[in-house]
């Protein structure tokens, strides 16, 4: 059997900002998982262009958790250079119950979520938007939008980009074949301003609940939406 689900008025969870949950154990986990992201940090500032140093203290660490997996926690670190004037260095890291995971891509956090999958559209599509988040545009303090539609507005973006995204971009569109194929299709377009685009469109497919179905991540970028003046 095969259903669309057209998101029109469906709650978005938003990828925003938490409070982290009290207690010691979450504190001991948050000061253990900074390690990792020290070393990644550092991994990345040795291959760029121009290697610099992290300065460890001056790193910023951001917690949220997770919008649609129940009690997993994401830690952020940040670091902007004084030395170098491109973009700052960004790495995340996961927890949830016994496990810990840097997340690089869509294999990292599907292995951090373990058995957990989706269970309906919505489900789908917000961890879609999650890994977005995690794995490419990758900004603690200014997630992405999952676009549904009619109005909105953001502080950055021009009234000209927004007409942009109104003309062309469309609702999401969620799918699930069945029959031997559980997995979740979404198709999306999300807002993420930046210099030189205002939102990118998205396919991603993530393995549902049936049995044997396999474990997996699609994530692919397939259009782009310019800034207004720069296509």
């Amino acid at each position: 059997m095969r259903f669309l689900i057209r998101v029109g008025s469906l709650l978005v969870a938003s990828l925003g900002a938490c409070a982290a949950p009290g207690g010691q154990t979450g504190t001991n986990r948050a000061h253990e998982a900074r390690d990792v992201l020290v070393a990644e940090l550092q991994r990345q500032s040795r291959i760029t262009q121009f290697p610099f140093n992290v300065d460890t203290a001056k790193v910023e660490y951001t917690m949220r958790p997770s919008a649609v997996v129940p009690g997993l926690m994401y830690q952020w670190a940040t670091f902007r250079s004084s030395q170098v004037s491109h973009s700052a260095l960004v790495a995340v890291a996961g927890a949830l119950g016994p496990r810990n995971r840097l997340i690089k891509g869509p294999g990292d956090w599907l292995g951090l979520v373990d058995t957990w999958r989706p269970k309906d559209g919505a489900e789908a599509m917000n961890a879609c938007a999650e890994i977005v988040q995690l794995t490419l545009t990758r900004n603690p303090h200014n997630p992405p939008t999952v676009f549904v539609g009619g109005g909105f507005s953001r502080p950055d973006l021009l009234a000209a980009d927004t007409t942009a995204i109104l003309t062309r971009a469309a609702r999401p569109r969620i799918t699930q074949a069945g029959r031997g194929d559980e997995a979740w299709h979404v198709d999306l377009w999300m807002i993420n301003p930046s210099l030189d685009r205002v939102a990118t469109h998205y396919r991603c497919a993530i393995a549902g609940g049936g049995p044997g179905v396999p474990s997996g991540v699609v994530l692919t970028p397939i259009d782009s939406i310019m800034r207004v003046g720069l296509h």
